[in-house]
Parts: C-alpha cells; structure tokens; sequence
C-alpha cells in the first residue's frame, strides 16, 4: 500500500510540474525541466507496470543507476533557468556511465547478480545523494550568491531550504544502509521513490524562475541572482565609501554610476547590492541622500554662502524643480521653510 501510495506522489508531481511548465500564457515553458520531468515520469511509469505485470523483472528496474542523473539534473534546470549551456556534459554524467557499467556487468555476470546486488544498489544511491548534495550547494551558492561564492551567505540564505532537504536524503541513505536486508526489493524500491520525490521538488520550484542572467526578451517573470557581501569584505567596501564622502565626490553634477565606480575601490558587480545590503537604496537614491545631507548643513549656517536656489546646482541637482522635489521628500518642507525653521529654534 504504501508502495502504491509512493509511486502515485511521484507521478502526481511529476505530472504536476509537466502542466505548470507547460503554460504558455504564463510565460513559464522551461525545456529543459520538462525534459527532466518526462524522463523521469517514463521511468517511474515503466517501473509499476514492472511492478504489477512482471514482478520477476522488478529488480532490473530498481537496480538500474538513473538516480545518478538526479543531480546533474538539478543543475541542468537551473542553468536553463539562466539560458545557459551546460559544460563539460561528459564530467557531469560519468557517475551515471560507470554505474550504468556495473549495471550491465551484473545483469550478464550471475555469481555477481546474485551475490553483491545489495551493495551494489546501496553503494549507487548513496552516491548519488551525495552527488545531489554537492549540485545543490552549487546551485544554492550560484544563485544566492552570484559571482560572489560564500558558503556562510549561503547557509545563512537557505538554511529553511536546499541544504535540509539535501541531507534528508544522505540521512535516509544511512538508514536504508543500517535497516535494509540483502534481497528487500519493497525496501530497494521505496528508497527509491523517496529520493525520487525529495528530488523532484526543487526541480519543479526552480523550474518556474526565471533567473536574470543577461538575457534579453521579456522580463515580466525574471528574478535577478542575489549578491550577498560578507562581512569582511563589507568592511572593506565602507572604508572606500567614506573616503569618497569625505572628497564630495558627490557634489560633481556630472557624476554618474561611471564616475562612482572610479572613485571607489569596489568592484562593479558589487555596487548595487553593497548600497542595497548596508544602506539600503540604489545608486540614485544614495547619492541624492548625500546632497540632501550637505544642503541640509549649508542651510542651518547663519549666514548663507550661496542662494537658496544657487545650492541647488551646488549640490550637484541638475534644476531647481529636482532639488526642491527630493528635499521636501526627505525633511517634509521646502529649503527655505526648512531655513526658517532651523534659525528659529537656534539659540
């Protein structure tokens, strides 16, 4: 019963994840996932007609290595989430032909079949759980982290996620090693499906993104890859933005994303998520916070160097209308009413 129950989740989701990426009106067709899902549903298929028709063969079934491809095939969505090309095919799925050769050898050799299956199988799907731990830190590490690999920003990202759910199934490995008697095959078998299942999940959730990768078309349902900074190099990042406030830099009224990137030591890829990260604004709004702050200062003299609307330009706003706009955003009043109010209340 329980068998049963497994293998109709596994054809369930599977199905499920066909039809999700399978609609056009959402924009969310991923071939790749759908080659990976209709493999899979073949397979698992073709495994309960074996089951219910020819029992006798049930092992050939169970013993054949296409759980060594789950992992490669974690990534393999993932990367055409991205619209990227995998690389180094043959790498990637060498776990999958060497087990398929012991395969092979045990069907023809029967003193093999009939004495190391166990380990075989056991010795197969163990590996491959801990091919699947290892794709998914990749892809956990690439898509948290973009070109920024760090474990700890990883871990920190997804640890409700990915990683729980990867060392469930080296869990269930160990279990299945300690509990499971040579010639078990309803144990062989739910094994199996389990890893299927757990498997097939993040498969189906990673399927449905579309991941900003610098491709172009449409965009309404694309993410963009996350930068975490760690907090070393954070540091580091706060020390070359002092250094630009204390220049003024920022006052340049030619100043643009450019000129930032010269005038600090930070790399290019890193910017947007740093002032994300710390302070919480993009390039544009930084900046105008900046000139706000030095208008604000030049306003609370007592004796005003330059007009009101002179500061404007001074501060590096390009019109009168863009630096009245962004002031009364900030301090809630006018420049001038902000004046008056500040020699009010000075003693």
């Amino acid at each position: 019963m329980l068998i049963s129950n497994l293998y109709i989740v596994a054809v369930g989701l599977s199905a499920y994840g066909i039809f999700l990426n399978l609609r056009y009106d959402k924009k969310r067709f991923n071939r790749r996932a759908l080659i990976v899902l209709f493999c899979g549903l073949l397979h698992i298929l073709m495994g309960y007609i074996i089951l219910i028709r020819y029992p006798q063969f049930l092992y050939q079934s169970i013993f054949f290595p296409i759980s060594a491809l789950y992992g490669v095939s974690f990534l393999f969505v993932f990367n055409g989430s991205l619209g990227l090309r995998m690389t180094r095919k043959g790498l990637h799925i060498l776990p999958f032909f060497m087990a398929l050769a012991g395969y092979f050898i045990m069907m023809l050799y029967a003193p093999w079949r009939y004495h190391i299956y166990h380990e075989y199988y056991i010795g197969v799907h163990i590996l491959s759980s801990i091919l699947f731990i290892t794709y998914a830190l990749a892809v956990g590490l690439r898509f948290h982290s973009g070109p920024n690999y760090d474990l700890k920003g990883f871990i920190k990202a997804e640890k409700k996620g990915l990683i729980p759910l990867s060392f469930l199934v080296l869990v269930v490995g160990i279990l299945v090693i300690i509990r499971t008697r040579s010639g078990d095959m309803e144990t062989y078998l739910m094994f199996h499906l389990i890893l299927y299942i757990v498997i097939l999940l993040p498969i189906i959730k990673l399927s449905l993104l579309k991941i900003k990768s610098g491709i172009k078309g449409d965009t309404s349902s694309v993410i963009k890859i996350p930068v975490i900074i760690p907090k070393n190099i954070e540091l580091s990042y706060k020390i070359e933005i002092e250094k630009f406030i204390a220049s003024k830099a920022y006052l340049d009224i030619d100043l643009n994303k450019n000129g930032f990137y010269e005038s600090v030591n930070i790399p290019k890829g890193h910017i947007s998520p740093f002032l994300k990260q710390v302070y919480g604004k993009n390039f544009n709004s930084f900046i105008n916070e900046l000139r706000l702050i030095y208008a604000a200062k030049e306003l609370r003299r007592e004796e005003l160097i330059y007009t009101i609307d002179d500061l404007s330009f001074i501060c590096g706003f390009r019109s009168r209308a863009s630096f009245y706009r962004n002031f009364i955003v900030v301090f809630g009043c006018s420049p001038h009413q902000y004046r008056a109010n500040q020699l009010k209340i000075t003693p």
